[in-house]
């Protein structure tokens, strides 16, 4: 579990990805690394973290949905100016640690059974017994948007009665965006697939002609934090 001062402060959307799990241990040498104390000062350092596909997604896909508030403008057109293409870059960019302040990150299987590199999926148990660790951090750090990355990040919600009234579900007709209530709050849930799954449909849905699901993804976002967060006055 990872935070930010800006998260904190709640000067901007709370936005909190439900990632997997830890991938591989060479990021971090000492167990003292993955605490929530050193995840901390990784973020108050404002350097870059360990570039995976994961993780450069992660700040793509956040950089969109912070873009449509007109936030972080600056990290969008100068990512373009270095790629020509601002999300679908090939590797972590200078440009993308402006999002890092913003956003939180779970994984929702705590353990890695991985070693020597390897990036291989938990086993199915690790995020069954879990699955209510996560529950009860999303409920402490009160997001306002979640995004879930793949099937076992998506399981945690699914057992929070998600909700579609009509007026929301005409509004937002993708199944794929719902509500969902965490001790008494509401909060927008958008799920999409893990971005390095082998379909490569998260690039898909962003990257190519004719597809509009971020687009989608994104006005939910905008629409969803304009309503629920007036003091923001976005």
């Amino acid at each position: 579990m990872g935070t930010s001062p800006k998260y904190e402060e709640h000067s901007a959307p709370r936005l909190l990805f439900v990632s997997l799990d830890p991938g591989n241990n060479d990021h971090y040498s000492e167990p003292s690394d993955r605490t929530p104390k050193a995840i901390r000062r990784f973020h108050e350092a404002d350097i870059d973290g360990p570039c995976t596909p994961q993780w450069r997604a992660l700040h793509l896909f956040a950089l969109r949905l912070f873009n449509e508030i007109r936030m972080l403008l600056d990290a969008r057109d100068a990512l373009f100016a270095a790629t020509g293409r601002v999300y679908r870059a090939r590797k972590c960019e200078n440009e993308l640690l402006p999002v890092l302040p913003y956003i939180a990150n779970v994984n929702s299987a705590k353990c890695s059974a991985n070693g020597n590199g390897k990036m291989d999926k938990a086993p199915g148990g690790f995020f069954v017994k879990c699955r209510n660790h996560v529950q009860e951090e999303l409920a402490v750090l009160e997001p306002d948007t979640i995004v879930t990355q793949g099937n076992e990040a998506a399981a945690v919600l699914a057992e929070m009665n998600p909700q579609r009234t009509p007026e929301f579900a005409v509004r937002h007709p993708n199944e794929r965006i719902r509500i969902v209530t965490i001790k008494g709050r509401q909060v927008l849930w958008i799920q999409t697939t893990h971005p390095v799954n082998k379909s490569g449909l998260f690039w898909k849905e962003g990257c190519t002609c004719g597809s509009h699901e971020w687009c989608e993804y994104a006005r939910a976002f905008a629409d969803w934090s304009r309503a629920s967060i007036p003091s923001l006055c976005l």
